[in-house]
């Protein structure tokens, strides 16, 4: 699986690297978002259910610098 770390040396001044504060009480540590979509792993054989490779994609996002991961369907 690709390394899902987006925030680089680089980017660590800009404002996507930036803390963003949501309502009250949350903090977003960056402003980056992966949106909800359909990434298309899903199927008969996992009776539609997230199976492994969906596990290890969104494992890939939450060790990543994303901010937040937006999910649905």
């Amino acid at each position: 699986m690709a390394d899902a770390k987006l925030i680089t040396p680089g980017m660590a001044d800009s404002l996507l690297a930036s803390p963003l504060r949501i309502g009250d009480g949350l903090t977003m540590p960056n402003r980056l978002v992966k949106a909800a979509m359909a990434e298309g792993m899903g199927g008969a054989a996992t009776k539609y259910m997230p199976g492994p490779k969906v596990l290890s994609l969104y494992k890939c996002f939450a060790e990543g610098d994303w901010g937040m991961v937006l999910t649905g369907s």
